[in-house]
């Protein structure tokens, strides 16, 4: 998967899920870490503008602006999508 304007950035990850990427790439299933965290990042992104689309249908249909408590409902939903799952879930 060939980038065509790239930045180079740092992540910051558990030393675990370090070597749990390099053992894909020993294993051949993925074929760089770099190529995964850009799927997963994509992914992360698509999900974002999917859930802003649904907020926004619900607005409309619902005639008018987020309450100060629906606001704090889609914030609480949006961080709750961005928390790790469990390995085992």
């Amino acid at each position: 998967m060939g980038v065509v304007d790239a930045q180079q950035v740092t992540v910051t990850l558990p030393k675990i899920q370090i070597a749990q990427l390099n053992a894909l790439v020993e294993a051949e299933r993925i074929e760089s870490v770099s190529e995964f965290m850009q799927l997963v990042v994509r992914k992360a992104l698509i999900n974002e503008m999917l859930w802003q689309e649904t907020v926004n249908r619900i607005m409309e249909e619902s005639g008018g602006p987020l309450t100060p408590e629906d606001e704090a409902w889609v914030q609480s939903m949006l961080a709750k999508q961005r928390e790790p799952k469990p390995a085992n879930a």
